[in-house]
């Protein structure tokens, strides 16, 4: 009888200590997605400036793909692990 005891409240502190784990990955996805939102947001912010002065005559098409290919490696959602994404890289080097 102790036993069986014992063992419902181990399933019953394993089942606390999961739900409590997910819950916890859920904020920290959660936080990863707002800041990931926010890195595209300014990258779209620096796309237009940077798209602006070329049409204005201000920047080459060539200054526009290396500013905006800085704004991504700077941005704080930015990965450069590409192996993770199976990405090979931005593809920028080869326009050049």
């Amino acid at each position: 009888m102790k036993a069986s005891v014992h063992a419902l409240k181990g399933s019953i502190n394993d089942v606390l200590l999961q739900a409590t784990n997910l819950y916890y990955e859920l904020v920290l996805n959660d936080a990863l997605l707002q800041i990931r939102v926010k890195a595209v947001e300014e990258s779209k912010a620096i796309l237009q400036l940077n798209e602006d002065l070329f049409a204005e005559g201000v920047a080459t098409k060539l200054d526009v793909l290396h500013r905006t290919q800085l704004s991504r490696q700077t941005s704080p959602g930015f990965s450069t692990d590409q192996t993770k994404t199976g990405g090979g890289g931005s593809g920028a080097t080869a326009l050049i």
